[in-house]
């Protein structure tokens, strides 16, 4: 490139705003970040940092909690992170709540945890609204309250948020701060049992066993259980997968040979079509009144 062709692009660089500058020079080192190039990151973001941006603070302090790039330090994590959230970044509040509440680079104050995991909540954060669901749910931080857990699971939820569905749903299926409600309990397990979670798989299963909130289905119960009995290999879920072999050796026993030949064939086709053909059985349809 001729000497006049890089003046001009000086002289227009020189001419822009300073905001512009400020955010191409933070895009270059979240680009890098999110590539995992951590070393050409690192000096991009630590000078940001040093001005105050809030997102570059965020991001460095990933680095520091992770260990990327940079030797793992949990408490300079946490100090990045408080800067970024007095900066307004949603992410770092978000990342600040949960190390408060673990006690990770801090001590643990479930009281303060809360009260950012509120403060991310209000602002649109539907991880935090989920936590805000538990939190009410055990009573830790705030004083429990079940009626405001099923506020937050469900604000979680339709925000988008995947994992709050399962706690909705139990609370749904239990009446438990709020009136109980099968219909959209199974829903909420379906949606979750066809995305591969046991925990929902084998709720739906006692449901079609029970015929609560779905047409009673041992076929489909059957199906259900063996499918979930093989998502539930990891320690956690130990013992809902005994019950579900329990429940599981029961249906067998009951149906008749016939039946058990069809209910084995429907978990082959569900798991075969990874979750695409898993209702072809039932006349119920979860997402009728939705």
């Amino acid at each position: 490139m001729c000497r006049r062709h890089i003046a001009i692009i000086l002289a227009l660089t020189l001419c822009l705003p300073s905001s512009v500058i400020y955010a191409a020079a933070f895009e270059d080192g979240a680009f890098w970040y999110q590539v995992e190039e951590y070393q050409r990151a690192f000096p991009i973001l630590q000078k940001l940092s040093n001005e105050g941006h809030p997102d570059a603070l965020f991001l460095l302090g990933q680095m520091y909690d992770g260990g990327k790039g940079v030797k793992a330090d949990p408490q300079k994590a946490f100090h990045l992170w408080r800067e970024a959230h007095k900066g307004g970044s949603l992410h770092a509040t978000e990342a600040l709540a949960f190390v408060t509440l673990m006690g990770r680079g801090t001590e643990n104050d479930s009281v303060r945890a809360f009260e950012l995991f509120l403060d991310a909540g209000m602002r649109g954060s539907k991880e935090a609204m989920e936590n805000l669901g538990l939190l009410f749910e055990t009573g830790t931080g705030t004083i429990q309250n079940y009626r405001k857990s099923v506020y937050w699971y469900t604000a979680a939820v339709e925000a988008g948020d995947v994992s709050a569905r399962l706690p909705l749903a139990r609370m749904l299926y239990e009446g438990t701060g709020t009136k109980r409600d099968l219909n959209k309990a199974a829903a909420l397990f379906t949606s979750l049992a066809t995305l591969g979670s046991g925990e929902a798989q084998f709720e739906l299963a006692r449901m079609y066993q029970r015929g609560e909130g779905v047409p009673k289905d041992l076929m489909l119960a059957y199906m259900w259980l063996k499918i979930a009995i093989g998502e539930l290999s990891q320690s956690p879920y130990l013992k809902t997968k005994a019950e579900a072999i329990s429940l599981f050796t029961k249906i067998e026993s009951d149906l008749d040979e016939d039946k058990l030949i069809q209910a084995k064939n429907l978990a082959n086709i569900c798991k075969g079509t990874v979750y695409q053909r898993c209702l072809v059985h039932s006349s119920f349809n979860p997402w009728k009144n939705k």
